[in-house]
């Protein structure tokens, strides 16, 4: 499956910080590359600026990024 990201979909505050971690992420390799999700928001916020924001698996559901078979594998 190919996610495709939509300009809108991605709120970037600082370009210069991202494509620095990108370049260091490319220097470093695979090997060294963690991913951490926060699909509870444990660690990401709700609210910026008053405004309620969406979650990472709202966005991820309706945009219909998941496979039919997810909510299936995802319960049980």
């Amino acid at each position: 499956m190919i996610m495709e990201i939509r300009e809108n979909d991605v709120i970037i505050a600082d370009d210069k910080k991202l494509n620095d971690i990108k370049d260091k992420i490319s220097k470093v390799g695979a090997s060294e590359f963690y991913v951490i999700s926060d699909f509870d928001r444990t660690l990401t916020r709700l609210f910026i600026n008053g405004e309620k924001i969406n979650s990472t698996m709202f966005i991820l559901h309706s945009g219909d990024y998941l496979t039919p078979e997810y909510n299936k594998k995802a319960n049980d």
